[in-house]
Formats: structure tokens, sequence, C-alpha cells
């Protein structure tokens, strides 16, 4: 069929779908890392730990925010030039603690070269009840934590930020520059370094001991924990559905299957995705990465019309969430359906 084909999917899109600006790319990048410089200061310069809080959560947020920017960068879909892309890309992945070269490896290559195939994507990737009952008790448990609302934020810091972006497989290693890489890494420790004594340099406070550690768990550890929050929700969001399937065999997957019935676009408040900038426009985004975020609205609309049947659109709310928390947690890959960790 003519729509199993990504050529036949990306001419839904005309070329103004993809025209990139340097002007939006850099005023978006800017107002982003302006708004994260700004919580660092908020953070800093709090003259109560209550203050400081509501910064830092403003801080962790901010940092969600810059890397949806760099996301889009990092695919050379926010500006026209591809050095300038990456090198904004760097710097928004930067307050995540994110390796450029790894990210780029597991989400461009990995993720999108081969969405919800088993083996090669492996965000979100759900075990078969045969898998799971393999699985340590320990193991196990903390499979079922992970599908739970505060339980995202922990798959995302160990399952996706510890396994594959500071300690990444050696199957992954093999594919990276080792140059680009390590140095990704220690731009990441330099700016954790800088981020924690921009802090303390700017602070009017007294910087005894207790103010230090404070500086570290409330502007350090709070902000990092509220952005792999935000990063695990959204990502189990855009490819856990009772309708998306998921494949154990390369001859059983296709573009089509994964990037247009493997993904869904969840409608938020319009306010929630502006802030967002559409990445919640997820389907029009799998099928061509190059659109970048500011016209991704606009495309995701097209999309839906062209295929209403096969692009998968829900309307978020806490009831949903939870729903599919508890209903899509193992996956009988042979029947192509979600099943619960009783194996239901």
């Amino acid at each position: 069929m003519d729509q199993l084909r990504p050529e036949a999917l990306k001419e839904k899109f005309d070329g103004r779908c993809r025209q990139r600006s340097l002007l939006k790319g850099a005023a978006i990048f800017l107002s982003g890392a302006l708004l994260f410089v700004v919580c660092v200061l908020g953070v800093a310069m709090s003259s109560s730990t209550y203050a400081m809080m509501i910064w830092a959560v403003l801080k962790g947020l901010s940092i969600g925010l810059l890397f949806i920017i760099g996301h889009d960068a990092c695919h050379s879909a926010l500006t026209p030039n591809r050095l300038i892309n990456h090198l904004l890309a760097r710097l928004a992945f930067l307050p995540s603690l994110t390796p450029f070269t790894a990210w780029k490896l597991g989400h461009n290559c990995l993720h999108h070269g081969w969405t919800n195939l088993k083996g090669k994507d492996y965000v979100w990737t759900p075990y078969s009840v045969a898998e799971f009952r393999c699985l340590s008790a320990a193991r196990r448990k903390l499979e079922k934590i992970y599908r739970t609302p505060l339980g995202v934020c922990l798959y995302a810091l160990i399952e996706i930020w510890w396994k594959h972006m500071i300690h990444p497989r050696s199957t992954d290693r093999e594919k990276m520059s080792r140059f680009g890489y390590h140095s990704d890494r220690l731009l990441v420790i330099a700016f954790l370094a800088l981020d924690y004594s921009v802090m303390i340099a700017v602070s009017p406070r007294a910087l005894t001991p207790l103010i230090l550690v404070t500086f570290l768990i409330v502007g350090i550890v709070i902000p990092l924990l509220i952005w792999n929050w935000m990063f695990g929700f959204l990502i189990f969001m855009h490819h856990t559905h009772p309708r998306i399937r998921w494949y154990d065999k390369q001859d059983e997957w296709s573009f089509y299957l994964g990037q247009v019935q493997g993904t869904v676009h969840i409608v938020f408040p319009s306010i929630i995705g502006i802030l967002l900038h559409n990445i919640m426009e997820h389907t029009a985004h799998h099928v061509d990465p190059r659109i970048p975020l500011y016209a991704l609205a606009k495309c995701q609309r097209r999309l839906e019309a062209s295929f209403p049947n096969a692009v998968i659109v829900e309307h978020w709310s806490p009831k949903y969430f939870m729903n599919l928390l508890s209903s899509c947690q193992l996956y009988d890959y042979e029947n192509k359906r979600w099943l619960t960790f009783e194996g239901s």
C-alpha cells in the first residue's frame, strides 16, 4: 500500500512545512535560555526556603522547555543551519545533563529509526508476560513502580539517563564518536559545576554548610527530579496507548506502523500545548522530524485529515493517565495487545 511508504507519508507536507527560520529558532532558544537563567538567579537570591522551592520547581520546568528546544535543534529542525542547530542543541541539553552525542544516537537513530520495535527502540519498551516473570522480585517491583504517577520520573532517570546517556551500552558506544561522547560528558560535568557555583556566587546569604547543602538539594537535585518526571511523563504518553502496537519481529514492523500508528497526539489545553512547543503533536514529528516545532500544529492537522482512522488522538485528563498506567503494563507480542502485570 502507498501509505506504508515513508515517501508517500512525507508528501502530505509541502515545502512550507519544513521551512526553518534562523530568527525564529534563535529567538525560541534565547527565550528558553533566559527563562532558565532567571530561575537560577531566583533560587540563588531567594530570601526563604519556601521561595527557593518555588523557583526550584520553575527551574525544573525551564530545563524541560529548554530540552524540547534542544530536541528540535538536534533534529536540525530549529534553524536552517546544521552547525548552528547542533551548537544550540548541545547548549540546550546541558541543564538536563544530557550528552548530545548519546542523545543523538538513542533518539534520532534508534527511537526514530525503529519506533516501537523491541530490541532497537528502548523507550518505554514493555516486557512480555514470560519476560516479566523471569525478572528478579526486586526488578519486578521496580517495573511496577515505573508505571505509577511518580514512578515515571524514576524510569527516565534510571532507564534513559543513567543507562543510555551516562553509561550507554557497549553496542551503543560502538556507534558513537568516542571523542564526541567523552567531550559531551565533560561539558555536562562542567555545566553542573558552573550551575552550582553561580548560585553560590550571587547568593546574598552567608554561605554556611547548611546553605551549601540547601543549594545542592533545592537548586540542583529538585529541579532535575522535576525535569525527569516531566520527561518520563511525556515520553510515556507519546508511545503508550491501548491502540498502539509494539513489535518484536522486524519483518512485522514498518515505517508507517511505527511512526503513524505507533505514536499518540495528546491534546492538552491550548496554553500548555504552546508552552510545550507543540511537542505533543507527536505523529507529525515522527513522520518527518525535519518539521520545526513552530510548524508542527499545522502539519499535525494535515496528517489527521489525511489519515483520520490511523492517527491516534486523545484528550489528556488525570483519569486517562491513571487508566493508561494501570492497563498498559505488559505486552502480548504474539496477539498484539496490552496486558496488566497479572497477565490479564
